[in-house]
């Protein structure tokens, strides 16, 4: 949800965003693209964090990662092997499953706090509820799911811009 905040974010999954929290060498479609030519300098390494989409806020998804990485150092996790992954998580694909996903971990609501997470969610799911209500406002004037949803959600995010 802190990567992904829109129902929008979610149509990109599986089209060159990544499915599940894996990761690759040089691999577009994991959730973490690691660069490293072993001729190479140091310098010219990376990796790229792949699952927050544009509308994620940068600070939030920073943040998401700083804790997870320090449970992960804390716990002594091993690194499962690079590329598909049959025992790697799947990402949540929907915003209703990625907000049930933040309210399930303890370990984010303990560190982000309580407030900020119950924040967060009520702001999440009171959008969730607009649209909806949008949604089926609009199909009554005759328009098809996929037009009313766009229309709703352009209502919603471009208010204004």
């Amino acid at each position: 949800a802190l990567a992904a905040p829109t129902p929008a974010c979610y149509a990109r999954h599986g089209n060159w965003a990544p499915t599940k929290a894996d990761y690759g060498f040089d691999d577009r479609m994991r959730c973490v693209r690691v660069k490293a030519d072993p001729d190479a300098a140091s310098d010219t390494s990376y990796f790229e964090y792949r699952a927050p989409s544009s509308a994620a806020n940068a600070h939030l998804v920073m943040a998401g990662l700083a804790i997870a990485g320090a449970d992960g150092i804390a716990r002594e996790l091993e690194l499962g092997p690079p590329g598909e992954d049959p025992a790697a998580a799947a990402i949540p694909t929907t915003l209703p499953d990625a907000l049930a996903a933040l309210r399930a971990d303890s370990l984010l609501a303990d560190a982000l706090g309580e407030d900020f997470v119950s924040w967060f969610l009520l702001v999440k799911n009171g959008e969730l509820a607009w649209l909806e209500k949008r949604t089926g406002e609009l199909e009554a004037t005759g328009l098809d799911d996929a037009a009313a949803t766009q229309a709703a959600w352009n209502e919603m995010y471009f208010e204004y811009v």
